[in-house]
Formats: C-alpha cells, structure tokens, sequence
C-alpha cells in the first residue's frame, strides 16, 4: 500500500477560493515542481518548490508579484510562468506587461509589451493566445484611438518563455475584400472578439466573431 505524504497547503475562505497548484514533473532532474500562489502579511507571491520523488522538499523559492497589476492569463511551458499583466483596470487605457517567474532565475523577469510611443496603436485589451513548443503568441485587436469604437487590425506579441524575452512585436492591419454594406477596413470592437488561433504552414489563421461577418485573417509569424 502506498503512503501519502502531504507536500504543501493553498488555505482559503472556501472551494473556490483556495489557492491553485501546479506541479511539473522534470525526469532528467529526478524531481518535480510545485507552484503555488500564496498571500502573506499582505503579499501576494508565487511560490516554487522542488521535490525529489520521495516528496523530501531540496529547494523553495519565493517570487513577490506586484500588487499594483491586474493578471489577465498566466501560462505554463513546464519550467516557466508567465503572466500577462496589465497596471489599470479599463483595459483600454492600461499598459500591457509580461512577467516571468522562473526555476532557473531568481528574479521576476517583467517586460513591457506595449506598441511603440508615438504609434498610435491602442490595444483593445481582448487577447486570445497560443503556444507552441515553449513560444507563447498573443493577439488582441487594436484602434487608433483610445475613445475609437472600431478595431483596425490585430496586434501581435511573440514570446519565448524558456528565454525569458519577447522576439517580436508586430501590427496586422485588417485587410478584406470589400463586400457590400461591409466596411472593409474596420469591425465593430463591442465584438471583435478572437474565438480561435489555428496554426498553419504559413503563420496563424486567427478566427474572429463580428457583428458584420466572421472572417479569417493569414497573420505571418
């Protein structure tokens, strides 16, 4: 019969509102890894720890998460977590950020993700995602303007979460042959909204829901 060993515990004020785990299993180490989100004297962190197979606790390390960050999504390549952060509430006026919290470093790695200043490009706030072989690729639609109430195109960031860094930035333009009674240049941002991320040999085909059409857009990797 087997024993049970407790390894760690995530309390809260119910069910729902407990703290989550995620545990790694890392074979060529002969250990595994367990996250866990914890709050401590009005800290919020992330806490990792390694255990062998025998569940005998060999590291603990403590990442601090800033407080002053809403977390939009986090993800997870097996070594690293990511999360995608903003710094207000309204998401259409907030500042985008990626942090990293990582086995290998001991230290948050947090990187602005913004558009370049002076672009004129407003990330609307409403990411879809998709990762492949450890490149994390985020999409939202962006406008022109903060107070603007159509979405001209589609915002890229690529992300290589075992390096810690971000490889690309980019802005996609919508692009569409003109249909009648459709603007072809723009869709209504209310719902532009991203309901799927298909890879292709060629990039990404990025689905999107609209009140004028459902279309598919190539976006190049």
């Amino acid at each position: 019969m087997g024993t049970i060993k407790q390894l760690d515990e995530l309390p809260g004020k119910n069910e729902k509102r407990a703290g989550t785990f995620i545990i790694t299993n890392r074979p060529l180490e002969n250990k595994f890894l367990s996250y866990g989100y914890k709050r401590n004297k009005g800290y919020y962190y992330l806490n990792l720890d390694h255990f062998d197979y025998e569940g005998n606790k060999l590291e603990s390390q403590d990442f601090v998460i800033d407080n002053s960050r809403f977390l939009e999504e986090s993800f997870n390549n097996g070594e690293t977590i990511c999360r995608l952060e903003r710094d207000r509430f309204n998401e259409k006026t907030a500042s985008w950020f990626l942090s990293f919290y990582s086995s290998s470093s001991s230290k948050v790695q947090s990187i602005d993700i913004n558009p370049a200043a002076g672009s004129k490009i407003n990330i609307a706030g409403k990411f879809g995602s998709y990762m492949e072989n450890g490149v994390l690729y985020l999409l939202s639609p962006y406008t022109t303007g903060i107070f603007a109430q159509k979405a001209r195109g589609v915002y890229l960031v690529t992300a290589d979460l075992k390096e810690q860094r971000v490889l690309n930035r980019a802005v996609i333009p919508f692009k569409e042959e003109i249909s009648e009674g459709v603007d072809s240049e723009d869709f209504s941002l209310a719902s532009c909204i991203i309901t799927d991320i298909i890879p292709i040999k060629t990039g990404l085909r990025v689905l999107f829901e609209s009140r004028l059409m459902t279309s598919a857009y190539g976006v190049p990797t």
